[in-house]
């Protein structure tokens, strides 16, 4: 649970290798923060992150996560909350960029980035939103993209999958005040 600062004190970074989940992390470490969690496909890269963030009164857990196997997210979250407690914040950060010039032609391939980006943040964001309605709190930080507001023709899979995140994200934040679960849409 957060602290009377609202300092959480334990974090999930669903995507743990992304720069820009990393900096928010590293913004939002207090001297409440106890926990980290790092979850990523790449469990090296992860541990690489991991060191710089460790110190004495810090435990950073690098786990693997595939934002694509959505079948396994919501056991996943409820893993990560009987290892370490309640999820005090949840920063969703993990998508596939794609190239636009494949996707626009490439069926299989653009299937691919709007499962990961649509499906699988959904399914995930769904997961953390649950274990954070039965803990009664938690901050969901979902990061979104500029290119979701006007989708441009270089890469049009990828903008329209961050275009429906926007949709979603602004409904299920909706749905969750009365849970006290509050949501952040980020556009970097």
């Amino acid at each position: 649970m957060n602290n009377a600062f609202a300092e959480p004190q334990t974090m999930l970074l669903l995507g743990g290798n992304s720069d820009i989940g990393v900096a928010i992390v590293r913004e939002l470490l207090s001297p409440a923060t106890r926990t980290v969690v790092l979850a990523c496909r790449d469990i090296a890269k992860g541990e690489s992150v991991a060191a710089g963030l460790r110190h004495d009164r810090l435990t950073v857990d690098v786990v693997h996560f595939d934002g694509a196997n959505t079948d396994s997210h919501g056991a996943f979250i409820r893993d990560i909350a009987e290892r370490h407690g309640d999820i005090d914040t949840a920063i969703v950060a993990f998508a596939l960029l794609g190239d636009g010039a494949v996707t626009s032609t490439d069926p299989i391939a653009a299937a691919q980035v709007a499962h990961v980006n649509f499906t699988g943040c959904v399914s995930a964001t769904i997961a953390v939103a649950n274990q954070m309605r039965m803990q009664g709190h938690g901050d969901i930080v979902l990061l979104s993209s500029v290119a979701g507001e006007r989708v441009r023709k270089a890469n049009p899979v990828y903008g329209g999958t961050k275009a429906g995140i926007d949709g979603f994200a602004q409904g299920l934040s909706d749905a969750l005040v009365s849970h006290g679960v509050h949501m952040l849409i980020v556009r970097p």
